[in-house]
């Protein structure tokens, strides 16, 4: 029973680090991803258009976006889904 209950304690500290090392991973690369719904109208990318593109290849059609974008010195936009 002792044999079972250090090994069961051995594999959930073990869980917890390898959950802390993933957690670590997906936000290690410097950079701050905000997701955020845009209406249709206010906003066109180009379909052929994979991934992060720059501002300046998005075509803006709100005013309101257009100084919302500017004022957060975003450098780039992506499609999520």
């Amino acid at each position: 029973m002792q044999k079972l209950l250090t090994l069961f304690f051995s594999c959930l500290i073990i869980g917890f680090i390898c959950f802390a090392i993933g957690s670590y991973a997906q936000t290690g690369r410097g950079e701050t991803e905000v997701l955020v719904f845009i209406m249709r109208d206010s906003l066109e990318l180009s379909p052929s258009e994979k991934g992060r593109v720059g501002l300046q290849q998005a075509i803006v059609k709100s005013k309101r976006l257009q100084g919302v974008l500017t004022d957060s010195k975003m450098i780039g936009i992506a499609k999520a889904f």
